[in-house]
């Protein structure tokens, strides 16, 4: 299945994966069919955050995103925590991973961890809106339960490789 969504022009999901009903503005979720819970969700969603970062926040993602790819330090961490939000805060979200990454010729932000509260873990990606003026992000997720993740992960990151950006 092929979908459109923003700043992609296209993207490819499994013909077996399903879209769920819109419980959250200004996104696109689906699921993947799981075959050992029917609880447990294994999915994507596809975010278009529509407020406004900060400046300041803005501008030092673009200057990350301008550096040679690599992975964050603990200071491009903190700079970038408002990028983020709750994904920066421990109480909430275990990170593993922060780096940054060429996908289809564009430089995005990546976030891997473990959201402890829901117990589910995540492979984000943050990418800027196209156009200065808009500060805005498009944010891409990848969740699964933690003994789902890594056997999905390899599907979840073949389905990114597909994108086609606007």
């Amino acid at each position: 299945m092929q979908f459109s969504y923003r700043g992609i022009a296209r993207i490819t999901l499994p013909d077996d994966w399903q879209q769920l009903d819109p419980s959250m503005e200004n996104a696109v979720r689906f699921r993947c069919p799981v075959k050992s819970d029917d609880s447990a969700v294994v999915g994507m969603t596809f975010y278009y955050r529509e407020e406004s970062i900060s400046n300041g926040s803005f501008q030092k993602f673009k200057e990350l995103l301008q550096r040679p790819v690599h992975s964050l330090s603990p200071a491009e961490f903190i700079e970038t925590a408002e990028i983020i939000r709750d994904a920066s805060d421990n109480n909430y979200f275990e990170m593993t991973q922060a780096y940054t990454k060429m996908l289809k010729g564009r430089m995005i932000y990546v976030v891997q961890g473990h959201w402890t509260v829901a117990d589910t873990n995540s492979l984000a990606f943050f990418v800027p809106e196209d156009g200065e003026a808009t500060r805005r992000l498009l944010e891409l997720y990848f969740i699964a339960p933690p003994d789902l993740f890594e056997v999905h992960l390899a599907n979840a990151t073949e389905i990114f490789s597909t994108i086609e950006w606007a």
